[in-house]
C-alpha cells in the first residue's frame, strides 16, 4: 500500500446525494455491476460449493481463499461501512468505467462470507435428526471463516495502491451524540473496519514505480470519532492518524475532473496526490 485517505462524508454537498440516486436511475450502471462486480464473487462461490462437496474432513483454507478473493492488483481499496456500500458501489463503477481504475469493495465479500459459512455449515454442522446445528461446530466454521476473510482482505489491502475510508456518521461510533463526530478519537462498532484500519496503520509502504520516493511534504492529520447503535455492539477504538484528509468538496473535484477528462488509472491517481497535497513528483 502507497497512501491512505480519511474521506469525511457528512452528505452535505447536492452532488453527493445526486451520486448516491444514480445506481436506481441508471440501467448501464446496473448491469455493469452485475457483470463486473457481482459475477466473479458468483462464480467464486460455485467453486467454493464444488470444493465442499469434494471435501470430506479437512478443508483447504489456503483453496477456499484463491478461490473466494481475486489475486489481482487494486489500484483503490475502499473502506466503509454496510449502509455507505450504494455510494461506494457508483463511485467504483464510474471510476472503473471512465478510469480504469481497479477498485475493491470489501463489503461485497463480507455478504458472501455469510453466503459461505451457511454452505459449510449446511455440510458440517447440521444434524438431520434433531434438525439443528452443532453451537461448537457453528463456533469453529465462524472463527474460521472470518478468519480467512480477514487474511485475505489485509492482502488485499498490502497490494492495492490506496486507501480510501468512507468516514461517515454510519461508521463512526457517536454514542447518540453527533458532535462528537470527527473528534479526536474514533471508534466503530464494526470488527473489520477496525481490522482494515489497524493493518493499513502498519502495512509496508510501497512507493508506485512512476513516483520518486525522494520527496514528500510533511502533514499532520487531524483524527475523528463516533457512530450509533442501539444492539448489543463492541466498539473498537479506529487508528486514524496515518489517514490524510479528504473532505467531499476535494473529493468531487478529483472524482469530475478524473471521469469527464477519461484520465488513466495513473493520472488519476497522481492527480489524487496533488490536489490533497503530498508533494510527490514523477521520476519523469
Amino acid at each position: 500500500m502507497f497512501e491512505a485517505f480519511n474521506l469525511k462524508l457528512k452528505f452535505q454537498d447536492k452532488d453527493i446525494i445526486k451520486i448516491k440516486e444514480l445506481l436506481d436511475e441508471n440501467t448501464q450502471l446496473k448491469s455493469y455491476l452485475n457483470e463486473e462486480f457481482y459475477s466473479n464473487p458468483k462464480l467464486q462461490l460455485e467453486k467454493l460449493r464444488a470444493h465442499l462437496i469434494e471435501s470430506k474432513d479437512i478443508l483447504d483454507g489456503d483453496k477456499i481463499i484463491g478461490d473466494w478473493f481475486p489475486s489481482d492488483h487494486f489500484d483503490i481499496f475502499i473502506s466503509h461501512s454496510h449502509k455507505d456500500e450504494p455510494l461506494a458501489i457508483i463511485f467504483a463503477l464510474l471510476l472503473k468505467m471512465e478510469c480504469g481504475l481497479n477498485v475493491f469493495i470489501d463489503s461485497i465479500y463480507w455478504g458472501f462470507a455469510d453466503k459461505l459459512l451457511k454452505e459449510i455449515d449446511n455440510k458440517y454442522a447440521y444434524d438431520n435428526t434433531t434438525q439443528t446445528y452443532s453451537y461448537e461446530t457453528r463456533n469453529k466454521t465462524t472463527s474460521n471463516v472470518y478468519l480467512m476473510l480477514n487474511a485475505a482482505l489485509i492482502d488485499v489491502i498490502d497490494k492495492s495502491e490506496c486507501l480510501i475510508f468512507f468516514n461517515s456518521e454510519n461508521s463512526i461510533y457517536q454514542g447518540g451524540d453527533s458532535s462528537k463526530l470527527y473528534n479526536s478519537e474514533s471508534y466503530s462498532t464494526s470488527p473489520w473496519l477496525m481490522s482494515e484500519l489497524n493493518f493499513s496503520s502498519k502495512a509496508r509502504k510501497v512507493y508506485p514505480e512512476r513516483i520518486s520516493s525522494t520527496s514528500r511534504k510533511i502533514q499532520f492529520n487531524d483524527s475523528l470519532s463516533k457512530s450509533a447503535n442501539d444492539s448489543i455492539d463492541i466498539k473498537y477504538k479506529l487508528p486514524m492518524e496515518h489517514l490524510n484528509n479528504l473532505n467531499e468538496s476535494k473529493f468531487l473535484e478529483w472524482f469530475y475532473y478524473s471521469t469527464e477528462n477519461k484520465l488513466s488509472p495513473h493520472e488519476a491517481l497522481n492527480y489524487l496526490y496533488e490536489l490533497t497535497n503530498l508533494g510527490y513528483q514523477n521520476k519523469d
